[in-house]
């Protein structure tokens, strides 16, 4: 969890139980949909829902497309956290900092975010050599990576993000070539150093390029996702027991995908 400088710990009230916060830690429980009061069990239940949603994506179940504005970051976030935070896909309305980094102003997100979702949206991906999909991805996870438009799960997003751009490419992502410690080193690498406004995206290039494979995956079928609406916010309000979600043999799958990069717990 990133942590809330000064006077922003109160405003983060909006998003906690207050009575879960250990002021030891800083860390607390996010309001979710189901009234869990406690971190671990929480995390797992996130876990997976977040994981059955991206599921949608990589199934070509939903389509959300493309766009170079923000609507689309909010629409892969809604539809991936609808089951577990009302304020899914809701862009963060507090400050956040992580030890000396301090995060792009809440009211300039939508300013931060705006040149990189142009770049995107208007890239050929069709086209686009190995080299130039490398250059591209790691323009985008820089940008989004520093922007953290989000309270949480920012990290999952990302990775949703990245997954649908190259559908749309002639490369594909296996991220079982990237060693974990070479993620977070990334991760870490590509925020702007003290004093410094830009993320540094050349950082991420060696990973991206290890990570990057040529397509051996269908392509989602557009025709059909075209047929399907956006995903929309519609709790269900049930979930998997904990005991059921810890006895599940999914992990691994849920690691390709979303163990990379998510928002580390410490304060």
């Amino acid at each position: 969890m990133d942590t809330l400088p000064g006077p922003e710990a109160v405003a983060q009230e909006e998003y906690i139980y207050p009575e879960t916060c250990d002021p030891a830690t800083g860390r607390a429980v996010f309001q979710n949909l189901h009234g869990i009061r406690d971190l671990a069990t929480l995390a797992t239940v996130e876990s997976e829902l977040a994981t059955a949603r991206f599921r949608q994506l990589l199934q070509g179940v939903v389509r959300i497309p493309l766009e170079p504005d923000t609507s689309y970051l909010q629409d892969v976030h809604r539809h991936l956290f609808q089951d577990t935070y009302a304020w899914a896909g809701e862009l963060r309305t507090v400050n956040l900092a992580a030890g000396d980094i301090v995060f792009p102003d809440r009211n300039l997100l939508r300013t931060h975010l705006r040149p990189v979702l142009c770049t995107a949206a208007t890239t050929d991906w069709r086209r686009i050599d190995l080299d130039g999909f490398v250059r591209m991805a790691s323009i985008l996870f820089a940008g989004l990576n520093h922007v953290r438009p989000f309270r949480t799960g920012n990290g999952r997003m990302i990775m949703a993000v990245l997954h649908e751009i190259s559908t749309l490419s002639r490369f594909e992502f296996d991220f079982d070539r990237v060693s974990r410690y070479a993620w977070d080193a990334m991760t870490q690498a590509t925020l702007p150093a003290r004093g410094e406004f830009m993320p540094r995206a050349t950082e991420a290039v060696a990973v991206f390029r290890a990570a990057s494979v040529g397509r051996t995956t269908p392509v989602p079928n557009r025709t059909i996702q075209a047929m399907r609406e956006i995903s929309r916010r519609s709790p269900s309000g049930r979930f998997t027991s904990p005991d059921a979600l810890r006895a599940r043999h999914d992990e691994a799958e849920h690691r390709r995908y979303h163990g990379y990069g998510e928002e580390r717990q410490d304060p």
